[in-house]
């Protein structure tokens, strides 16, 4: 038996699409932009849609784009599986606290300072995999976090995730049971809480004195700075999304977060603040984030590549 099909806990994928994209030059928002034809937000999403061990899907995005997502995306590309569209907050860390609160049904009176005149519900369909409380609000075991800005996300590297955090790549034995008692009320099935893909750092880091100015166009980008230290890039990799997260877990990061006014620029970073540990899976290389021009070229050209073969 294996673990994954043994039992069925509602799954809900959050997508991040509230990013302007800026450094892309367009008038329309990153996730907006076509990448072949088609929208980068229905490229990052699809993929999760057409997954069968997803659930639901929360999108998160500018809210001045609600209703243009709802209509222009959602409902044109028939993303069944979105269960609503909320309005973003100003930086990554807002929106993702949104979309976790949401998922985990607290959103409430006592949770109104962290979300208060941000969350716009739009629902978006019928459908319901997974089991709701009174208001219709979803309710999750599992949250895995993707940023739309990485739209050559794979179903497999999804599969592979759940898989290693539910158990079939943990638990060993011919049956692949889960161990007796594993599934007790009020306990995620979870071996592993927080589970993140991976790239090797193919590139020499050095830490410099100051904050590195990437952009030529900044008034101090051109200043030298003086060198620090040269990391060892053996134990060294860089993260990529969809993340994986008990839900109760990541809500609590998040929360404390908030509460401690600590920023981060992933998820797993705010579970590791938390305390509990994170494990990784290897990456994809083709699995990139699109933040400037030639990102978006290199990815018209994966993609073209993929539909040749």
């Amino acid at each position: 038996m294996n673990p994954i099909t043994a039992y069925r806990l509602p799954l809900t994928a959050i997508i991040l699409a509230a990013g302007k994209g800026e450094r892309l030059g367009d008038k329309l928002p990153k996730p907006y932009i076509k990448l072949v034809d088609i929208p980068i937000i229905v490229w990052a999403t699809k993929v999760f849609n057409e997954h069968p061990l997803i659930d639901n899907i929360i999108i998160i995005t500018l809210k001045e784009f609600v209703n243009y997502c709802r209509d222009e995306i959602v409902h044109k590309y028939n993303l069944n599986k979105v269960v609503c569209v909320l309005a973003g907050g100003e930086k990554r860390q807002d929106s993702a606290r949104i979309g976790v609160f949401y998922a985990t049904q607290n959103v409430g009176p006592h949770m109104n300072p962290i979300t208060a005149n941000r969350l716009v519900p739009t629902h978006l369909s019928r459908r319901r995999m997974c089991r709701e409380n009174g208001s219709g609000t979803p309710i999750t075991d599992t949250i895995i976090i993707h940023d739309a800005a990485r739209p050559l996300v794979s179903s497999n590297l999804i599969t592979q995730l759940i898989e290693t955090a539910r158990g079939s790549r943990v638990f060993k034995g011919g049956s692949r049971q889960i161990p007796s008692g594993f599934l007790t009320e009020g306990v995620s099935p979870l071996p592993l809480k927080a589970v993140i893909p991976v790239i090797p750092v193919s590139n020499t880091i050095k830490r410099v004195e100051g904050a590195f100015q990437p952009n030529a166009d900044e008034p101090l980008a051109h200043i030298p700075r003086k060198v620090v230290q040269t990391l060892n890039r053996e134990n060294l990799v860089e993260t990529q999304t969809p993340q994986l997260f008990q839900a109760n877990i990541l809500r609590l990061a998040h929360l404390k977060a908030y509460q401690d006014g600590v920023s981060a620029t992933d998820d797993a970073s705010l579970v590791e603040n938390f305390g509990e540990k994170v494990y990784t899976i290897p990456g994809q290389l083709n699995n990139i984030k699109i933040t400037t021009s030639t990102d978006l070229l290199f990815a018209e050209l994966l993609i073209k590549q993929t539909e040749h073969r």
